[in-house]
């Protein structure tokens, strides 16, 4: 296995380092994103949160007056 990898790279040269550069470069791009995501996810339900409460406050008040 390990003398056909080397083979590989030996035969494609450049294009083999390049390729294995970007594609380390994407993965870690790809965690970079994918924290973020997961960030702005963890803030979204922490304002779910208070608008569930909000509502359910709206929904009392509007029971008591009716």
């Amino acid at each position: 296995m390990e003398q056909t990898v080397l083979s590989f790279f030996q035969t494609q040269g450049p294009w083999a380092l390049l390729f294995v550069l970007l594609f380390l470069w994407v993965l870690r791009e790809n965690q970079k994103r994918e924290a973020r995501l997961i960030d702005v996810i963890d803030r979204l339900s922490d304002k779910y949160d208070e608008m569930a409460v909000d509502l359910r406050d709206i929904k009392d008040s509007l029971k008591k007056t009716a």
